[in-house]
């Protein structure tokens, strides 16, 4: 890390100890994820979140010192940041192939072992994607096919949000049931009832997945990276389960999810495929890892703004009351209908983003790209801007 960053790193720390009281061990899913796992009382934790988060208001102003392009050190790495619409849309369409790779990082090593779609490398990741995209376009992903599964996930949180009777509630734990269900019925064709011992565990596991500040060291440390591996260990070890479950059903004649396609692919013998169970498997991974937390983030990011302006939530009932009254669900094609409540949720995906940044990329080759030079292998990240800069 470069005394810059220590020197601000330590300045937080020493902030929140002369605020809180507390002697508070920062780590770095505290400043960007917002978790704090330390045992502190909860005014504390939301003082610190606070603080927290106005540090990351002072992190993103160095897009206006700095431009939409720069370096800095992210812990022990140093790595080119893209802010913005138009800089990250740049870097997707003219350098897609450019920017391709995945970090070569011990703790991601371990993590993905090269395999599956978001943490592979050349070959394996082309694809691993590949079969991900065309798989699951073929369940109707983007298309009306698959709403009706959604909206059965859908009514069954909204039915048990209707058991409170209007009493205060944590809507966490259903909320993340109601999207793990919804990866579970693309992946593996079925839904888990709420109580099912196997569908709780893979709950928890997926609620353990965080990343250590310290990878390169983290064969020879305890902590929380532990907890992950262990935690992706049993993903995989239930993916497979369900892989075998399809194996002896004998059903791929008629593929039902993507377990399914996934299986038909490795029938063909490919000797330069990189189709195999393995991969199979930290796929199915990689839909809960990517598809979960941010989904299950928005939703209650969209639960505590419309809890906070009552008014809004107001006009986005009684404009669906007044379109639809109370007759029937709403699907994705009623969105002409319905300007205001869509404009609601695109204000809030854009205001409360999951993440600060998604998982980096690294380059291929020299870049040059809005008159910078990127030099290979340099490790990349997106970060994501409210303003279309």
């Amino acid at each position: 890390m470069c005394p810059e960053a220590r020197t601000y790193w330590i300045q937080i720390k020493n902030w929140l100890k002369e605020i809180t009281g507390y002697q508070i061990e920062l780590r770095l899913e505290s400043f960007l994820l917002g978790i704090i796992k330390e045992r502190l009382p909860k005014e504390v934790k939301y003082l610190v979140l606070h603080i927290i988060t106005a540090a990351r208001i002072a992190f993103a102003q160095h897009v206006k010192r700095y431009g939409n392009i720069y370096s800095m050190w992210l812990g022990p790495y140093l790595v080119v940041v893209l802010s913005g619409f138009k800089a990250v849309k740049e870097e997707m369409t003219r350098f897609s192939e450019e920017f391709s790779d995945r970090p070569n990082d011990p703790f991601l090593t371990a993590l993905g072992k090269g395999m599956g779609i978001i943490l592979s490398n050349g070959h394996t990741w082309k694809q691993q994607r590949h079969i991900g995209i065309t798989s699951l376009r073929k369940l109707g992903l983007g298309k009306k096919s698959i709403e009706h599964r959604i909206e059965e996930v859908a009514q069954t949180l909204i039915d048990n949000f209707r058991q409170t009777n209007g009493q205060p509630f944590d809507p966490s734990f259903l909320v993340l049931n109601a999207v793990s269900n919804v990866i579970c019925a693309l992946s593996f064709g079925h839904q888990f009832a709420a109580e099912d011992e196997h569908f709780q565990k893979l709950i928890q596991a997926l609620k353990t997945i965080v990343y250590d500040l310290f990878p390169t060291i983290m064969n020879y440390l305890p902590g929380p990276h532990k907890k992950a591996l262990a935690s992706t260990a049993w993903i995989l070890s239930f993916a497979k389960q369900e892989i075998q479950k399809h194996k002896e059903s004998s059903s791929l004649h008629e593929p039902q999810d993507f377990i399914d396609y996934y299986l038909l692919e490795m029938e063909k013998n490919d000797p330069n495929s990189t189709y195999n169970e393995e991969n199979l498997a930290q796929c199915i991974y990689d839909f809960f890892g990517a598809g979960t937390d941010t989904s299950f983030v928005s939703m209650k990011w969209a639960l505590i703004l419309l809890a906070k302006h009552p008014d809004i939530q107001e006009k986005v009932k009684k404009e669906i009351e007044d379109v639809f009254g109370f007759s029937r669900s709403i699907s994705y094609q009623d969105k002409k209908k319905l300007p205001y409540t869509n404009a609601v949720i695109h204000e809030m995906q854009r205001a409360k983003y999951a993440l600060l940044f998604g998982v980096p990329r690294r380059s291929t080759k020299d870049v040059k790209m809005r008159g910078y030079h990127i030099p290979k292998v340099r490790n990349v990240v997106r970060i994501h801007s409210g303003t279309p800069t």
